[in-house]
Parts: structure tokens; sequence; C-alpha cells
């Protein structure tokens, strides 16, 4: 897949799972030498509106690869994620 396939493919999957977390969403993927992970306590759609002016920004930095996710409330909140062991 190309960036703007990968891109379009998250949107459209944190949508459409979004009836399954409504507290939150996310994503990650490389850039540099590390990882970007922005979060955020809203829905899928306006996550990606604010954050990514709709898919715009997204299909510029081209990842090859990501992971999205959305989050359905408990007691723990928006938790840090780790990688190897280290807050990124």
């Amino acid at each position: 897949m190309n960036g703007e396939n990968v891109a379009s493919e998250l949107l459209m999957g944190a949508v459409s799972l979004q009836h399954k977390g409504e507290e939150g969403c996310g994503i990650s993927f490389p850039k540099g030498d590390g990882f970007y992970t922005p979060k955020s306590k809203q829905l899928a759609y306006y996550f990606f509106r604010d954050r990514f002016d709709g898919l715009k920004k997204l299909k510029e930095m081209a990842p090859s690869v990501a992971i999205g996710h959305t989050l359905y409330e408990n007691t723990m909140g928006l938790q840090p994620v780790e990688q190897w062991g280290e807050n990124i």
C-alpha cells in the first residue's frame, strides 16, 4: 500500500470501530528514528479532522504502515504507550 491508501484505510477502520470505543482514539506510525503516536479524547472523525486536516496531512507523511485504536472508557484512561520499555 502507498501512504495514501494507508491513511484512508486507517480513517475508515477507526470510524468503523468507533462504536467499540467512543472515549478516545489514536494512531501510531514510524517517523524518523522513532514513532509518531498522537492520541485524543475525541471521536475518530474529529480526531482526524482536527489533527490531520481530514487526511491531507497524514497522506503527506505517507506512512507505509500504521496502527490505530479506539478507546472504550475504563478506570485507567489514556495510558502511555510503551515501546521496548520506553514511553513514546
